[in-house]
């Protein structure tokens, strides 16, 4: 993920693992927007994603999805 200045010029830089943990940031540019636009919570380190958050190093929801189980069939 990139975000560029007025010039043009990229700011601020992210490269993320397959289930949203960072690998490297560049940049001084003051963003809570992180992996695939989603905020990241300051305090908690989790990425909100509406109804839950979801915890990037293990690459799992911290919550059951409130919509409910999916039917198999």
């Amino acid at each position: 993920m990139n975000l560029s200045d007025a010039t043009g010029k990229i700011a601020w830089k992210a490269d993320y693992k397959p289930f949203g943990e960072e690998k490297a940031v560049t940049g001084t540019f003051d963003n809570n927007k992180r992996f695939v636009g989603k905020e990241k919570d300051v305090e908690t380190g989790l990425n909100y994603f509406g109804a839950r958050y979801l915890k990037d190093r293990i690459g799992r929801f911290t919550s059951v999805d409130p919509v409910g189980p999916v039917d198999e069939n």
